[in-house]
């Protein structure tokens, strides 16, 4: 028998069965291979927290691109140690939360340039065929409701930034009540407008206001719409804006999702643990150890004069590649 006809050992199961979680594919064999079955490096970040979860062992991003094949993962595998895996504990319910770093840094920033967007994920989507309108309401009322990063603020509270999670969702624009207004915005015109719409759809957020998010529906007719996501960096990145969209289409479709365990408000709360604390402590000293005391100030020459300040504008540039070179640089 071939490589990919042998039967899989134990670990090699109970691997492909976490590639079956992360990747679009059913069959998977020893010898597939994890970026070929559209995999990338969000979803290899991914496959790693799974694997400490499930497997309780440790490896690295790097590991995985070194072995990309399920036969040559496992076998790395089996050279590492187990490792058990400690959970971030649920935080106790409180009235508001420490803010998590990340979300400190964006708060500051947010006070710098109250009408910047530079910290906006906006993402556009074509959709095909007719739409329900209620029943995507619903959907998102539902997301909302699910996750509560979508239902969180952040402000000033005693000289601290802290995370406020609105419990409910109101059925208007009646926001009183520490709830949230989440109604979907909806346009409709010609093709033509649909940039100038997009433009405009996508503006500031007040940090202070949740929800941190927006949904808007530009329809053109009964069969061609464009689905609008807005949503501050602050409660999202990319990897949980392609959960948030997944989980979207899934409760549209009317699916029932599993109770999520934990929320953004743990992290924060771990974050301030001593656990966390040796995590960094250890973190710092390996980086401390491995550059010298004096790191030179790095001067990347550009093409025209650093302004004095950032405008945070920029350009995009479009460009074909033929099929040839787009398959060299995936591989």
């Amino acid at each position: 028998p071939t490589l990919a006809q042998t039967p899989m050992t134990a670990l090699e199961v109970q691997l492909s069965e976490i590639w079956r979680s992360l990747l679009p594919v059913t069959n998977i064999t020893r010898d597939d291979n994890f970026f070929n079955l559209g995999g990338h490096s969000f979803k290899a970040v991914a496959m790693v927290s799974l694997i400490r979860q499930q497997l309780e062992r440790e490896i690295t991003v790097k590991t995985v691109f070194a072995n990309p094949t399920l036969g040559a993962l496992a076998t790395a595998l089996e050279s590492t140690v187990n490792k058990t895996y400690t959970t971030i504990p649920v935080a106790a319910p409180k009235e508001y939360y420490p803010a998590s770093s990340a979300q400190k840094r964006l708060f500051a920033l947010s006070q710098l340039n109250a009408a910047q967007i530079t910290y906006n994920i906006p993402a556009v989507y074509n959709i095909l065929g007719p739409l329900d309108y209620l029943k995507l309401q619903d959907a998102l009322n539902q997301l909302i409701q699910r996750h509560e990063s979508l239902r969180t603020s952040l402000a000033f509270i005693d000289g601290e930034v802290m995370q406020t999670i609105h419990n409910r969702i109101n059925d208007n624009d009646d926001s009183t009540n520490n709830g949230i207004s989440t109604n979907i915005e909806f346009f409709s015109g010609s093709a033509e407008h649909i940039d100038n719409c997009i433009a405009r759809f996508i503006r500031p957020f007040d940090l202070s206001q949740a929800p941190l998010v927006r949904l808007g529906v530009f329809s053109i007719d009964e069969y061609q719409h464009v689905l609008m996501i807005n949503v501050h960096h602050a409660i999202a990145d990319g990897i949980s804006l392609s959960i948030y969209l997944q989980e979207l289409a899934a409760l549209y479709e009317g699916a029932s999702l599993q109770p999520l365990r934990l929320q953004h408000k743990d992290y924060s709360e771990w974050e301030l643990s001593e656990h966390y604390a040796t995590i960094t402590r250890q973190q710092r000293e390996f980086w401390l150890s491995l550059l010298p005391d004096n790191l030179p100030l790095l001067d990347l020459p550009t093409d025209y004069p650093r302004p004095a300040k950032s405008s945070h504008r920029g350009q995009g540039l479009r460009l074909e590649l033929a099929p040839s070179l787009a398959e060299k640089l995936r591989t």
